[in-house]
């Protein structure tokens, strides 16, 4: 007995928004996963996600370097939060906020398109072309 593809596409369409659609708690649970295959342990407390007017749902991502140079641990969020992409469609920006080292008490944000981020993290573009086209720095 042959099944038909077209009688499954709807069970594969289903699947995928579920993946799409996951909650904001899900996700930054998917985050905190990701952050430890790199090595590092995030805590829930250092993720959130917000409708922000003028840039859509933004992820927001706090870091402590914990690396020699506080870039990589930059680069390595942004990497991370385009890993999380294909399970929130719906992120528009993913923003990190690091504490600078060379200036007390003084925070450095960093923001790229979320999509831009996927990119990123599937090597489809290289840092030189993420940090010329996709950082904007607030």
């Amino acid at each position: 007995m042959m099944i038909s593809l077209l009688t499954l596409l709807p069970f594969f369409t289903q699947a995928e928004d579920e993946i799409q659609n996951v909650s904001d708690f899900q996700l930054i649970g998917i985050t905190q996963d990701l952050f430890r295959q790199q090595g590092f342990d995030v805590p829930r407390g250092s993720l959130d996600i917000q409708d922000v007017t003028g840039w859509g749902r933004v992820l927001y991502i706090k870091m402590r370097s914990r690396r020699t140079t506080q870039m990589d641990d930059i680069l390595m969020s942004f990497t991370v939060g385009g890993g999380i992409y294909p399970y929130a469609t719906n992120l528009d920006y993913i923003a990190v906020i690091s504490e600078v080292s060379f200036k007390e008490n003084e925070q450095l944000i960093l923001a790229a398109p979320a999509a831009c981020c996927e990119q990123l993290f599937s090597s489809q573009v290289d840092v030189d072309y993420f940090s010329d086209n996709c950082l904007i720095t607030e």
